[in-house]
């Protein structure tokens, strides 16, 4: 029997008894995993396979199937003070989406990520406002997907003006700008927040004041490049910003109330 810790990214009822779990794992990277009669065995999972749950898994390899039977499951962490606020629930769930989407390998370093970013939002009365691109761009960082900022990712040369090129992905001069058809303007600035976005730690992420043209600039750069990544737009991201418009609506509201 083997043992790690494990996020859950994603699971499903199978058949009439049993759910089937997607784990980040801290050994073994993504882990799919079968939990025979958990529907009724609740002794023995209770909300442990719920989405973002934080669990310590006991479970047999296959030798035959990606698939791998639960034997145990313990939760470390359930997130309570994320499941009952609807934002920070959307956001912990597009995470999950992403991750499964990003990453298979295993890799310490990102499932420490995960941790904190969950404990973050976890204990966070007030999200910043660079939180889902701070998350983004350093999930895409610690995968292996860069992105280059400080020269041109194909000439190496440092660029007079800049595009951003999801393909090669950096920044590409003008000479370079033929090599990816579908590179987009970016602005210095741009670059710049991106840069202290990478090198930031969570915990000081609130210090951070940005204008809402330049938000909105390193939100459209990022999400570009993460599209390219994975190769589609993630479905959970719409939810997320239906949230974030209403609740901007709502403060706007309060806000001009007599």
């Amino acid at each position: 029997m083997e043992e790690t810790e494990g996020i859950v990214l994603r699971s499903f009822d199978v058949r009439e008894t049993s759910k089937l779990a997607v784990f980040y794992t801290r050994d073994f990277g993504v882990l799919k995993g079968l939990a025979k009669g958990a529907r009724k065995k609740q002794k023995y999972f209770g909300s442990s396979l719920e989405l973002f749950s934080h669990d310590y898994i006991s479970f047999y390899k296959s030798r035959n199937s990606e698939v791998h039977l639960i034997g145990k499951c313990e939760q470390k962490n359930f997130y309570i003070g994320i499941r009952e606020n609807i934002l920070k629930s959307s956001f912990a769930t597009y995470w999950m989406e992403i991750v499964q989407e990003l990453i298979q390998d295993q890799d310490e370093k990102i499932f420490d990520f995960l941790l904190a970013c969950l404990s973050y939002l976890e204990k966070e009365p007030n999200l910043p406002s660079l939180l889902l691109p701070f998350f983004e761009l350093n999930l895409l960082r610690l995968a292996g997907y860069g992105p280059v900022l400080t020269n041109c990712v194909s000439c190496k040369k440092e660029p007079v003006s800049y595009k951003f090129s999801p393909l090669l992905g950096g920044i590409i001069c003008p000479d370079c700008h033929n090599k990816d058809t579908r590179s987009i303007d970016i602005l210095p600035n741009t670059i710049a927040l991106m840069k202290i976005l990478i090198k930031t730690q969570i915990e000081t992420l609130a210090r951070i004041s940005v204008v809402p043209k330049l938000l909105g600039q390193v939100k459209g750069v990022i999400h570009y490049y993460l599209f390219h990544s994975i190769g589609k737009r993630p479905k959970s991201l719409q939810f997320v910003e239906e949230i974030m418009k209403a609740k901007i609506l709502t403060e706007a509201s309060y806000l001009t109330a007599p």
